[in-house]
């Protein structure tokens, strides 16, 4: 699904190294491996990887204490406002790399695109329309209540 979101990207390309992993990818590792990659790729330019997630999950891991992870954010209703609190806190640290999109944007993670699948609820607004297409067709079927998106 991703690689059909991307299909019209001239300037973006996907990665498929993290889910050809035997277990779970902790961040920093993610970030080393694609940072590596792109050193080599384009090994005169200086290329800084960054991290990418939403607030809700640069809170429940943390991620803002971290110096080895450049992050960015993504707000997240209502959980900007509870890390800009934490963050807030936070000695200054010249080590650390980490950005938050102050700005709430509209709840686009996987668990919103499950729930409203599971709910009959259009999800189209959320995501490319080849993915759409292609989950109504392969995947709709499995989503049942009491399935994957509700554990």
């Amino acid at each position: 699904m991703c690689e059909l979101s991307l299909v019209d990207s001239s300037w973006v390309s996907l990665s498929t190294w993290e889910i050809h992993q035997p277990r779970f990818v902790d961040f920093p590792a993610v970030v080393k491996t694609h940072s590596t990659f792109l050193k080599q790729q384009f090994p005169e330019e200086d290329l800084l990887v960054l991290y990418l997630c939403g607030a809700d999950l640069a809170l429940k891991c943390r991620l803002y204490n971290q110096t080895a992870l450049p992050v960015v954010t993504v707000g997240r209703v209502p959980y900007t406002t509870q890390l800009l609190k934490e963050t807030a806190a936070l000695p200054l640290n010249t080590k650390r790399i980490f950005y938050i999109a102050e700005t709430d944007v509209e709840d686009v993670s996987s668990t919103e695109i499950r729930r409203r699948a599971v709910n009959k609820i259009s999800f189209s607004d959320l995501m490319h329309e080849d993915a759409v297409v292609y989950m109504l067709e392969n995947l709709a079927f499995k989503w049942e209540k009491g399935g994957p998106s509700e554990q």
